[in-house]
């Protein structure tokens, strides 16, 4: 990290129990090193700029104990700088159609990253929504948490490149729904509809996708500016 971040860490390391900063190979390297080193029961991963609400490791553990759950995950606040953008759902229900659960709200049972193995390295933006559907199509029990969890920063990489998510996103599907067709068209018909959805924001008439995003959506998505 080049922004100042191990500065801040060394400045606050005798609250922090272990942190390292080294060069990877991509983000899936980066969460599979951190899974690696863990030691706890219940694992969460929460990426650069997004940060957890207070009591979401409670909800989480909470969701994870209460009932034979594997992976919890719920509503995410996302910013746009520093104003809130939109509250998003989660729908673990809607996986196998798309990316319906906000990685950085999941907490995962440890025992189930042994036996759904690892971040794929091959995939470098959707790789989040390759494991969680892997996790799905092996019987991993997901548990949705009705309360915001986590904040994120738009602009990320997966935002930046939403071209290549998409594209990584028909190949998840590829690899773990093998019985069902259509991939490609899915990648299409996304492709079609985020270039529609741009093309509207940029002529003002971004109050079209938030009327879709709110009642048709796959997971809801609650504009907080307008």
């Amino acid at each position: 990290s080049t922004d100042g971040s191990v500065e801040i860490i060394k400045r606050y390391q005798d609250q922090i129990d272990f942190w390292v900063s080294g060069p990877d190979a991509g983000i899936s390297e980066a969460f599979n090193k951190g899974i690696a080193l863990s030691t706890g029961e219940f694992i969460g991963i929460i990426n650069a700029d997004d940060w957890y609400e207070p009591d979401a490791v409670e909800l989480a553990v909470l969701a994870l104990t209460k009932t034979p759950t594997d992976i919890a995950h719920g509503k995410i606040q996302r910013w746009d700088a520093n104003e809130k953008a939109e509250l998003v759902s989660g729908n673990h229900r809607a996986l196998e159609r798309d990316m319906t659960v906000n990685h950085p709200t999941v907490f995962v049972s440890r025992h189930l990253y042994r036996s759904v193995g690892p971040f794929r390295s091959d995939f470098l933006y959707a790789m989040d929504y390759e494991w969680l559907l892997r996790a799905k199509m092996r019987g991993a029990v997901f548990s949705y948490v009705d309360r915001c969890m986590a904040n994120m920063q738009l602009g990320g990489l997966s935002d930046l490149r939403w071209r290549e998510a998409l594209r990584e996103v028909a190949r998840a599907k590829s690899i773990n729904l093998p019985g069902t067709s259509g991939h490609q068209g899915y990648y299409r018909f996304q492709l079609l509809k985020g270039g529609v959805r741009r093309g509207l924001d940029r002529m003002g008439l971004s109050f079209i996708t938030r009327f879709y995003h709110a009642n048709f959506s796959l997971v809801r998505k609650i504009t907080n500016k307008k």
